[in-house]
């Protein structure tokens, strides 16, 4: 295998030096690409002929280590000969667990932990996003706040616009962590929808506002912004339930 090969386009990744084990190699490299952004979640792996081409390395090598990618994790999934990206390789690898909530104390030290995490998660994706990251954020938005008056907001949606947001700062760590309290995050917001559906379009119209400036301060790329836009964001969700 030579250390470079010719025929790779611009902006691919350079093709691996010879190491002892080239298939784990592939398979590293390939995960790190999908953290990186490099492949996105939802779409197919390039061809194993493209991916030999890209690392310089044989197709068999490429195809031993597509198969240990799949058989590892359930984020690979094969579509007749192709593979497909079905969410991101640190969503479901972490070993973090926490407590389910059970009193206020618990309520309140779960908004702190993640006043600091994900406000942290906005500041490096108003650095870090690109324009695919924009398009998953503003979808996230349009579908969660894409509902009458009458209807309930679902809290799953509502997770899923902060998970976009973790996944646009490029830090695994960020969408990892957050992955981790999953369960946690939606009892709270749970929580703060039912304490107040008396004011639920009031309560409406504030989170939209609250999530708008998030969303356009990442796409501005003011970091102090985003920080700041989330971090009064869950103080204001935190209010809704305990008051000010």
């Amino acid at each position: 295998m030579q250390p470079a090969h010719p025929s790779v386009a611009p902006g691919h990744p350079a093709p691996l030096v010879r190491r002892s084990n080239l298939v784990e190699t592939v398979q590293n490299s390939i995960i790190e690409a999908i953290r990186r952004g490099e492949f996105k979640v939802g779409d197919y792996l390039p061809t194993e002929q493209a991916l030999s081409v890209m690392y310089g390395v044989s197709r068999p090598t490429v195809r031993e280590a597509m198969a240990r990618l799949r058989s590892r994790g359930s984020f690979l999934s094969r579509s007749g000969h192709r593979t497909r990206i079905d969410e991101h390789p640190d969503a479901r690898t972490t070993e973090l667990a926490f407590d389910d909530i059970s009193c206020i104390e618990d309520f309140k030290r779960c908004y702190e932990f993640r006043r600091n995490i994900e406000a942290g998660a906005a500041r490096h994706a108003a650095l870090n996003r690109d324009e695919d990251d924009l398009e998953a954020i503003w979808g996230a938005f349009r579908r969660l706040h894409g509902y009458s008056e009458a209807d309930e907001m679902p809290v799953d949606a509502d997770f899923a616009f902060h998970t976009a947001v973790a996944a646009a700062s490029k830090n695994p760590l960020f969408l990892t962590v957050l992955e981790s309290i999953r369960s946690q995050a939606l009892f709270t917001m749970d929580l703060s929808r039912k304490f107040s559906r008396p004011q639920q379009p009031q309560r409406m119209d504030a989170v939209e506002e609250e999530h708008r400036r998030v969303v356009e301060a990442i796409a501005e790329g003011n970091a102090d912004a985003a920080e700041a836009a989330m971090r009064l964001h869950i103080d204001r969700s935190t209010e809704r339930v305990l008051g000010s």
